[in-house]
């Protein structure tokens, strides 16, 4: 009887250990996942912020243009 309870035992110590091994690598996959994620996020943001800075100089160049118009019409 006692047999038959330490390979009970030792079956669940084994159950627990692959259970920690399988969190671990869950967690590794997670953290790779993450940076990944933020990766992308700060490509997206420095994306936008270029986006938002061609679109100022479009308008700078629009508004110049018609300051110019404007100087050389009233003459």
């Amino acid at each position: 009887f006692m047999a038959k309870l330490d390979n009970a035992i030792a079956g669940q110590h084994d159950v627990v250990k692959m259970a920690q091994r399988k969190i671990e690598q869950e967690r590794a996959a997670w953290q790779e996942a993450e940076r990944k994620r933020l990766s992308y996020e700060a490509l997206e943001k420095r994306n936008v912020q270029t986006l938002l800075k061609k679109e100022a100089k479009r308008d700078q160049r629009a508004m110049d243009e018609h300051a110019t118009r404007q100087f050389f019409y009233k003459r």
